[in-house]
Parts: C-alpha cells; structure tokens; sequence
C-alpha cells in the first residue's frame, strides 16, 4: 500500500469518526430536548401550588381582561339609576384591611397548603386566559360571564386534601 494510499484512508477514518461523533452530538441533543419537553409538559399540566395558581390566573386569565372601549357598543345609562341592584350607601376605609390581608397570608404560607398542588394546571389556565381574551366586556353581564368563567369556574374545581380521600 503506497503512502498517498495511507494518507487517504487516514483521512476517511477521521472524516467517519468526525461524523460519527457529530451524529452522537445530535443524538444527545435530541434526546436532551425530549426531556426537557416531557419536563415541560409535565409542569404545564401538574396541579399548581397557591403561589404558581395565583401567579398564573394574573398572568393568564386577568391581564388579558379587554374592555370594549366603542360606546355605541357597551351599555348605555346612569349606573346609578340601577333599580334592585344593591349597593352599598356609604363607603368607608377599611383601615385594618392591610393587617388582616398579612395575617391571613401568615397562616397560610405557615402551612404545607401552599406548596401542596390542589389547583389547576398552567395549561387549563392558560387555556381559560384564550378564552376569555376573545370577549370584550361591554357590560356588566359580561363582567359577570368572566368573572364565572375565571374566579368561580377555578374555584370550584380546586382540590383539597379532604376530597383527595374521599375520591380514594
């Protein structure tokens, strides 16, 4: 075998080693990225804690809350002439609301209820945040359409260590 021959398969074993390797490498990463988006999707639909619940109904249900800002197509009227609507004659401050507010949040950081998932995952909520971004509010029963949809809709499908025994 003559030395230009030598050259030449040396330089084909280094070219398939290189390629050998690049095909590791994109193998490797491939596999990387099929974890990271099991990883991703495994978060997206896990129950949330209070904190990533709270974080995720302003993020993706309240933030997009529109208001139709078209008067010829919202409500038409004095809102104080409203007949049978109750509503309040005086308001006042409420001056110990901040004290209470810290208190309540005390007791509830102080237990495992916060850090335990009892409350619908990011991807439902996410979901609910399209929907509701799709309405404009242009009167109060519109108002009242999203704050079903969002606060009482959420609310009552929450999960509690009681109803975790009971469905067992």
């Amino acid at each position: 075998m003559s030395l230009q021959e030598i050259q030449y398969l040396r330089r084909r074993l280094e070219e398939e080693q290189q390629l050998r390797e690049k095909e590791q490498r994109l193998r490797e990463q491939a596999q990387r990225s099929q974890i990271q988006a099991e990883e991703q999707l495994k978060l997206q639909t896990q129950e949330t804690t209070l904190p990533e619940f709270l974080d995720a109904c302003h993020v993706h249900l309240f933030l997009g809350l529109s208001i139709q800002k078209d008067r010829d197509s919202s409500t038409k009227g004095d809102p104080a002439n409203a007949d049978r609507k109750l509503r309040p004659t005086k308001v006042r401050e409420w001056t110990s609301f901040p004290r209470e507010q810290a208190g309540i949040w005390e007791d509830l950081m102080d237990t495992d209820f916060a850090t335990e998932r009892h409350f619908t995952p990011l991807l439902a909520l996410k979901e609910y945040g399209k929907e509701a971004r799709e309405r404009m509010v242009s009167s109060e029963l519109d108002l009242g359409y999203f704050q079903r949809q969002t606060v009482e809709h959420d609310g009552r499908y929450t999960r509690t260590p009681d109803s975790d025994k009971s469905s067992a």
